[in-house]
């Protein structure tokens, strides 16, 4: 992840001079952008970095989930365009729009909170 967001700061704000780029989860990641460019280039940049490895995005796992905007659905890997969904399972919870940015929210007050600290 660290080649494929190089000094991108295409991401969420985080603070008043960083950005967060990506969450992961156990094997899975998840891309966060505030435009669809930015989102194509990430999940370019990325795709290119995992063959230079060796490894291959798994283009039928691969999911966008839009928040408080229009879905477009236009983000690309090997010439397949990605599915657009609602909601989508995981680690046997049913993450929907709603849940996300609530535990967003938790997720980046924790974070936050403990980088003040130190």
């Amino acid at each position: 992840m660290r080649k494929t967001l190089v000094e991108s700061n295409t991401g969420l704000r985080w603070t008043l001079y960083t950005t967060l780029e990506d969450t992961d989860y156990a094997d899975d990641l998840a891309l966060l952008s505030h435009t669809e460019d930015h989102m194509q280039e990430k999940t370019k940049n990325l795709e290119e970095t995992a063959k230079m490895i060796g490894h291959k995005i798994n283009t039928k796992k691969t999911q966008l989930m839009y928040l408080n905007t229009e879905r477009h659905s236009v983000i690309f890997i090997e010439g397949k365009q990605l599915e657009t969904v609602d909601s989508f399972n995981y680690l046997g919870s049913c993450i929907t729009q709603k849940v996300v940015l609530k535990d967003t929210k938790i997720r980046i007050g924790k974070a936050r909170s403990a980088f003040i600290r130190y």
